[in-house]
């Protein structure tokens, strides 16, 4: 097993769009080197198009993405894919491809120019399919797993590139509440057991505030707030963000914040809801 070496990723002035009006404006951002990071924001708001920039795969506007210091596009795509691994959304495996066979792409940006297997490889990927728990599955074709058992199958691959910073977008997305507990405590072992530097778009705020070290809350591609998830999560920031209200309370297993919904910010005054959320 390895440790990751920390890195530094940042934006400075980054404007990305796609033709017309920007998704994310003049963002200047430096990703924390430890931990996992987690952005949150309603749909549209540039959470997923800053992860595809950081991973070099949208070119930016304006501005520029830096890894370690250099300019990312200026470094070669064999040595950008050592450092940063991409899980996008609902991937797609090619038909037939077994669990094995799908991990063992993740080594692509290691192999030589003839693309030959060493030991190294089998040693890699056999660890990543046991860090994943899925060893017993590595002969089963990808489409014939369950929605979390697939989820993990990319997530072997990802961890078989041995990124020392990965970007997952969306990863809970379609798993029942079992399985998206279960990716993200797969993820805080990656962090404390590896040094992996794991950021994460996700839609579910409660297991965002739960799981994450550092918390970027974005709105119109811009960052609202950032910081430990205990330190900036208010009713105020659900509202600005999420145009919710909503009551923040102490989780009984974190103690970091529970956000409990409450009405939509713009709902009509009719609608019935407790005075402790809001209501009349």
């Amino acid at each position: 097993m390895t440790t990751g070496t920390a890195h530094t990723l940042t934006t400075q002035g980054l404007t990305v769009g796609y033709g017309g009006e920007p998704v994310i404006r003049d963002l200047d951002l430096e990703l924390p080197t430890r931990g996992i990071t987690m952005l949150v924001g309603a749909n549209g708001c540039g959470k997923s198009t800053l992860l595809r920039t950081l991973a070099r795969l949208q070119r930016p506007q304006a501005g520029t993405v830096l890894l370690d210091g250099r300019p990312i596009d200026r470094r070669a795509p064999r040595e950008v894919a050592r450092i940063i691994g991409l899980l996008p959304q609902a991937p797609i495996a090619p038909d037939g491809i077994t669990v094995g066979e799908l991990a063992d792409r993740g080594r692509t940006p290691h192999r030589g120019w003839f693309g030959r297997r060493s030991t190294r490889d089998d040693e890699v990927v056999a660890d990543a399919l046991l860090v994943t728990g899925m060893t017993e599955f590595v002969d089963r074709p990808v489409d014939e797993l369950s929605g979390g058992q697939r989820q993990r199958a990319w997530v072997a691959m990802a961890l078989a590139q041995e990124p020392d910073i990965l970007l997952l977008d969306e990863p809970t997305t379609y798993l029942d509440l079992a399985h998206q507990v279960e990716l993200l405590e797969l993820l805080v072992r990656l962090t404390l057991d590896r040094g992996t530097q794991v950021v994460v778009v996700i839609h579910e705020l409660n297991l965002a505030t739960r799981y994450a070290d550092h918390l970027i809350a974005m709105k119109s591609g811009r960052i609202v707030a950032q910081g430990r998830p205990g330190d900036i999560v208010t009713p105020e920031l659900v509202r600005a963000v999420f145009g919710l209200n909503a009551v923040v309370i102490p989780d009984p297993i974190s103690n970091g914040p529970l956000i409990v919904p409450g009405r939509a910010a713009n709902a009509p005054s009719t609608t019935a809801v407790p005075e402790a959320l809001g209501g009349r």
